[in-house]
């Protein structure tokens, strides 16, 4: 999908940085009120390591600029899932997500780092529970994990309503989260039909869309999505859009997506080689409908890689992707436009 590019500088004596926003504008008569949501992902904050926090801070300044009703944020918060065992870790992380939400309704998915601690003596990852990220964020009013419940529909919604987001309920909107076990990232190295077999297990026998609403699906990892919604296009009728993070966008620095063709990365986390899928939008065609199921992939805020010299130049910007979801227009369009905010 083509992208519309354009960049703006903007003084600020805090923090100097850049940051990578996509704007995606989708038109809907099901959404019935106008909502923005901003999806970021791949935090991967750390104990030993707070200098990610600076990435958070300059996606934070991009939310405040762009402006949010929702933050979503589509897992791996924290690097290193034993952190959490560390309450001072835990009061700082709150610290963090608390300021970035700034009193917006959070909406948050698990990640493989957020269930998994890298074991230096094995050299292997190491399963852990994810009530560990839970119980550190359980504070926070205004969060919810939607790995908790099958879905979450705002219109009408008293419990939104009464945690001051009244305006949320006049939207037509449902939340659905997919969690991925353990076993899928470091076992089954992310197989398709492995994939396919939770989502039929999770999404297709529980039925968590609703008819006549904007459904919104959340994924860690959309790459087999992706994949399965080509084979499989039924299997996927009820979704509007599907949101994730996890590919670290191909880990393609942003000098270069416009050279590298497609959504094609340079390495994935499973450690393929320019490998497809991994950043970007893609539109797919859902079954006996005009309008299209559009998958955004691969959002990150700290590009994090086993090779400290990489993480400590910073050649990979933290992004943010706005999803303005507007009830008049062309049913089934969207426009994309990517901007670059330079803080200076």
């Amino acid at each position: 999908m083509n992208f519309e590019y354009n960049s703006v500088t903007l003084k600020n004596n805090i923090m100097k940085g850049n940051v990578y926003c996509t704007n995606i504008d989708i038109f809907d008569p099901c959404i019935l009120s106008s909502v923005v949501i901003a999806e970021i992902s791949d935090l991967h904050l750390e104990e030993d390591e707070m200098t990610c926090k600076g990435n958070v801070d300059l996606v934070s300044m991009a939310i405040e600029y762009n402006g949010a009703d929702i933050i979503m944020i589509s897992g791996d918060i924290v690097n290193d899932a034993s952190d959490l065992r560390n309450p001072l870790f835990c009061q700082k992380l709150r610290e963090i997500i608390k300021s970035l939400s700034n009193g917006r309704l959070l909406l948050v998915q698990i990640g493989n780092h957020d269930i998994a601690t890298f074991d230096k003596s094995s050299r292997c990852f190491k399963e852990m529970d994810s009530s560990l990220l839970k119980e550190a964020l359980s504070p926070l009013p205004n969060i919810i994990f939607l790995d908790e419940i099958s879905n979450l529909y705002l219109r009408n919604n008293q419990k939104i309503a009464q945690c001051g987001y009244e305006g949320l309920t006049q939207s037509n909107l449902n939340f659905v989260g997919l969690d991925l076990p353990w076993d899928y990232y470091f076992k089954n190295k992310e197989n398709l039909w492995i994939f396919k077999t939770i989502y039929q297990e999770k999404i297709i026998n529980n039925s968590p869309f609703l008819k006549n609403t904007f459904n919104i699906l959340d994924i860690h990892t959309i790459v087999n999505f992706i994949k399965l919604g080509r084979l499989y296009p039924h299997f996927f009728k009820d979704v509007d859009i599907c949101l994730g993070g996890h590919q670290h966008s191909g880990l393609v620095p942003a000098g270069l997506e416009r050279i590298i063709p497609g959504n094609r990365g340079l390495i994935a986390p499973n450690m393929k080689i320019f490998p497809t899928d991994q950043r970007g939008i893609e539109l797919l065609d859902k079954e006996n409908s005009s309008s299209k199921l559009i998958c955004s992939i691969g959002n990150s805020v700290n590009v994090r890689v086993e090779m400290p010299l990489i993480n400590k130049l910073r050649i990979y910007g933290p992004s943010v992707r706005f999803i303005h979801l507007n009830e008049k227009g062309p049913k089934g369009k969207a426009r994309v436009k990517r901007t670059t905010l330079k803080f200076r």
